[in-house]
């Protein structure tokens, strides 16, 4: 039986499977906290199923709906409600984790609503070696300077390969660490970004296994 780990979208309350954690399955699963025409409840949830895009299995299903509950549920029923669904559509059986995957690094700081949402990384920032690692192997990806900028030089050998994509998330990096959200925003702070931003983009290319935690930062 296969477990499924949603991810939180934005700061909303709306959760669904379009993250690193799951398969490419054949289907899509969201747990929306959006009002309905008939049920206004804030704290209710809609299951929507969708078909995967896999047009060669579904054809012009391909992303269409394939289930939505006709009333909000609390968050417990409406798991349960979809594992259901998913079995009598899909023959699938899946456990829907309590467990919410945070949307990104900043979203959910300091909101009471996401402070227990985790980080699923294949990367961390070590404080004391100022430099970002990647986990479980313990490799160096990248080695602050003095005025923390890049030397990638400094890199593990073993993990050249990461090379482009490391440039990648740095230039994303550049070019959004100006955006309003991370102004004024203290060095770890950014640097605890960039590590997410190259954990995304190493899961996204190489599918690194990734682990739980709380905190990227140690």
């Amino acid at each position: 039986m296969k477990t499924k780990i949603l991810q939180r979208q934005g700061c909303s309350c709306t959760f669904n499977t379009n993250n690193h954690q799951n398969d490419k399955s054949d289907y899509f699963i969201e747990l929306a906290n959006i009002p309905m025409r008939n049920d206004k409840n804030p704290n209710g949830y809609r299951v929507e199923l969708s078909y995967s895009d896999n047009f060669e299995k579904w054809g012009k299903q391909n992303g269409q709906l394939a289930f939505v509950s006709d009333k909000l549920l609390p968050l417990n029923e409406a798991r349960i409600l979809a594992e259901q669904k998913i079995k009598e559509l899909f023959d699938d059986e899946i456990i829907i984790s309590d467990t919410i995957e945070k949307y990104c690094f900043d979203f959910g700081i300091g909101r009471e609503t996401s402070k227990d949402d985790v980080f699923f990384s294949c990367c961390v920032y070590e404080k004391y070696s100022d430099s970002i690692r990647l986990i479980p192997e313990n490799y160096c990806l990248v080695a602050f300077g003095s005025e923390g900028t890049k030397d990638f030089l400094e890199m593990d050998k073993a993990t050249e390969k990461y090379l482009p994509l490391l440039e990648l998330a740095i230039k994303d990096y550049e070019r959004e660490k100006g955006y309003a959200c991370n102004k004024n925003k203290s060095e770890e702070y950014l640097k605890g970004w960039l590590t997410w931003l190259i954990s995304e983009r190493l899961k996204d290319e190489f599918s690194l296994i990734s682990t739980q935690m709380e905190t990227i930062i140690r």
